[in-house]
């Protein structure tokens, strides 16, 4: 923030003096509209890490969420359960700050006009040089053309592990999804075969709250 409030011109602030503003009525309207441009990107990260270090509150005894869903793991004994719902509460935090911080950024930011100014040049160019056609640029297959499948061995590669993805994506589907036990009283009437995320749902108040011991 401070870092921000300096990158704006000293003249700035004498123009708006200039004009009769006060100090502080040319600090918020004339300098305060300028750094928040600048200010916004890296304070997006700040609030993001913020998010994320929220954990290292355990240390002085502090009951985040990170604490509270390793408690849950110690009672219930559903690590894989646990973790994965650990992850996608803090991958949804992090999407809707970083969706509402862009969103400000983009309202925020400076709109600028430049005149688009065409060069005629005769100069030749070779034909491996010049860039695709924007049809095929904006096409999936010559997307992967370029970037998956350009060399030999990138092909081989790529082909490896697309196979290698859908090896595993389809036992983990399902485990967490096709044979998962969604209701249950106890984890008790959760099947062998599969995820138990009926434990969430004897479990949720103290995932919301903390509640120590439910």
């Amino acid at each position: 923030v401070r870092a921000g409030m300096a990158s704006v011109p000293r003249g700035q602030h004498a123009a708006g003096a200039s004009i009769g503003l006060s100090r502080w009525r040319a600090m918020r309207l004339v300098a305060l509209p300028q750094a928040l441009r600048l200010i916004i990107p890296p304070l997006t990260n700040q609030y993001l890490n913020l998010t994320k270090n929220s954990s290292l509150g355990v240390a002085i005894g502090y009951p985040d969420f990170f604490n509270i869903a390793s408690t849950i793991n110690n009672q219930a004994g559903q690590a894989v359960e646990v973790i994965a719902v650990t992850m996608a509460v803090y991958l949804l935090l992090s999407l809707l700050i970083s969706v509402f911080m862009n969103w400000y950024n983009a309202k925020m930011a400076l709109v600028e006009r430049r005149a688009m100014a065409t060069t005629v040049t005769t100069t030749h160019v070779p034909a491996d040089t010049l860039p695709p056609p924007a049809s095929e640029r904006a096409n999936l297959t010559g997307w992967l053309r370029r970037n998956l499948f350009n060399t030999p061995v990138n092909s081989v590669l790529t082909i490896l592990l697309g196979i290698g993805i859908v090896m595993a994506v389809v036992p983990l589907f399902n485990w967490a999804v096709l044979n998962a036990t969604w209701w249950a009283s106890s984890k008790e009437g959760c099947t062998a075969g599969g995820a138990c995320w009926a434990v969430f749902r004897v479990r949720w108040r103290q995932y919301l709250y903390g509640l120590y011991p439910i």
